[in-house]
């Protein structure tokens, strides 16, 4: 330093004259060079705190997002600015779980900015894991004194998004993993080790001037550094063993900062009670919502399927009721709705499935019978819809395609006993009282010969054995003279010209199906 003239330090001569005692690159290395638990952002800046809470259960999909956002909007709107989010969920769409995490980080800004606190009871594996980077803080149950009925939590088993994913979404999802843990300040490595079994990872420590400075490497990273820097690094605990899948439990998460905290139950209170919060509220993300998830019980969306495939049935079946056509049709937009209202291109794909079945279903009865192909085909298809609409995403392996499949055989059951039902509903619904005015009545007078004639179920009966001449195509609906009247019928399923003599062989109801002799 020369008289008269102002003197700047670069690091090496700081470092040397011990005006800086290290060097870091962020504020995670900050954090890491005094021993301190990651470094992160006050989202609430002063305010008094005002807690809400609200559980994740389920696989992570655009349904989920979609259903946090509202929390989020819903605690904004009653000044809230705490949301504990416990993670009961799980899934192996790790895009929709980023997408989750992101709208999570972006809520933990602004002026009415959130601390979003994820709270893993027992275990957040795959999807859940990246939906708990996005929160502010992980906190973690880890039971006190000996073993109890509660096991320390875990976080980051991907085991079953291992199975199912090709190695390039692997590789690539690794990547992008460590880089986003890092950028929310957690060791990435830690992360690129849950998806890749051959890594090693290590804990580096500083010497010298270095000293007190704690880092997390690959071992081939570890390596390169030592080449670099000789005398800089040496080597500490062996974190993960390479060959061994690893899993963070309470302990090891804690002492590695990637959970604040660990709490003694799985009790959300008691996550309240560790920062110093009055009892959590609930959030009310409206009815909407809630009716909803109800209808995606399974068991629920499975009784809307076979209640429409009855209705659509009778409706064919015995034309004219009109009220099971109704039913149907709102059985089916409750299905599309309540199971893919947030799912993008799969929903599209799937309702446009769906419509093409009903076409290629309706075509075989009224235009094309008697080959079956068109029938068939429309059945596979809205099976095939019903079945998509459940994905987030179309199945990019065997593995994936093991629920669809599962899916559309239970469709297929339901479609199967909607048939039984609505044949037995067809069979004994003339003698329904009341249910039977719902029928179409025949009218009374016979002023024309030429006038088509709908007789009752007595004058139906009587027409059984009787022969006549189609008058019109059966398609397979059409008109049949006997005698002096035109009456409705319909084909045994084959088509019939006009002209053609016909004989009844059958009657159900109103109801009278012909056959070419």
């Amino acid at each position: 330093m020369q008289d008269r003239q102002p003197a700047s330090y670069p690091t090496p001569v700081a470092r040397a004259v011990e005006l800086a005692s290290g060097v870091a690159e962020n504020q995670r290395e900050v954090a890491e060079l005094f021993g301190l638990l990651p470094l992160r952002s006050d989202p609430l800046a002063g305010r008094t705190p005002d807690a809400y809470q609200w559980a994740l259960r389920g696989d992570v999909d655009g349904a989920m997002k979609e259903s946090v956002n509202r929390v989020i909007r819903d605690v904004r709107k009653r000044k809230g600015n705490v949301l504990i989010l416990t993670l009961n969920c799980g899934g192996t769409d790790l895009e929709a779980a980023r997408a989750l995490a992101d709208d999570l980080a972006g809520a933990q800004t602004g002026d009415d900015a959130l601390l979003i606190i994820g709270f893993v009871p027992e275990s957040a594996p795959d999807a859940a894991a990246v939906v708990a980077l996005g929160c502010s803080e992980i906190v973690m149950t880890k039971p006190k004194g000996a073993e109890g009925e509660t096991k320390e939590a875990d976080l980051g088993n991907f085991e079953r998004y291992l199975k199912t994913a090709k190695p390039s979404a692997v590789a690539a999802q690794r990547q992008s993993l460590r880089d986003f843990a890092e950028q929310r300040g957690y060791p990435g490595v830690l992360f690129e080790g849950m998806l890749n079994r051959d890594v090693e990872i290590v804990r580096a420590e500083g010497e010298g001037n270095n000293r007190n400075k704690r880092k997390l490497m690959t071992r081939s990273e570890f390596e390169t550094e030592q080449k670099a820097s000789p005398g800089l690094w040496k080597q500490g605990r062996v974190v993960k063993q390479p060959g061994k899948r690893l899993e963070l439990t309470a302990t090891l998460a804690a002492e590695l900062g990637v959970a604040r905290l660990t709490v003694p139950t799985t009790n959300v209170d008691e996550v309240c009670s560790a920062y110093g919060l009055g009892k959590a509220k609930s959030p009310d993300p409206g009815w909407l919502d809630k009716f909803a998830e109800f209808l995606r019980i399974p068991a629920v969306t499975i009784i809307l399927v076979m209640v429409g495939f009855i209705g659509l049935i009778l409706e064919l079946k015995v034309p004219g009721l009109t009220v099971p056509g109704i039913v149907a049709a709102v059985c089916f937009i409750l299905v599309f709705w309540s199971q893919s209202r947030f799912s993008g291109e799969m929903f599209v794909l799937a309702l446009l499935l769906f419509i093409l079945g009903l076409i290629l279903v309706g075509l075989e009865i009224f235009v094309l019978p008697g080959f079956g192909v068109c029938g068939i085909s429309g059945v596979l298809f809205m099976l095939a819809g019903l079945g998509l609409v459940t994905l987030e995403r179309f199945p990019q392996t065997w593995e994936e395609a093991v629920p669809l499949g599962v899916r559309i055989s239970t469709y297929l059951f339901a479609m199967m006993g909607a048939m039984v039902a609505a044949f037995v509903i067809a069979r004994f619904l003339p003698q329904v009282p009341y249910a039977n005015r719902m029928m179409l009545t025949p009218p009374s007078d016979q002023s024309s010969a030429t006038e088509v004639q709908l007789p009752g179920a007595s004058e139906a009966a009587e027409l059984l054995g009787a022969i006549g001449a189609s008058t019109t195509a059966l398609r397979p609906a059409g008109v049949v003279r006997f005698g002096e009247k035109f009456v409705d019928v319909v084909s045994d399923g084959g088509f019939i010209p006009s002209g053609s003599r016909v004989q009844v062989i059958a009657v159900e109801g109103t109801r009278i199906v012909v056959k070419e002799v």
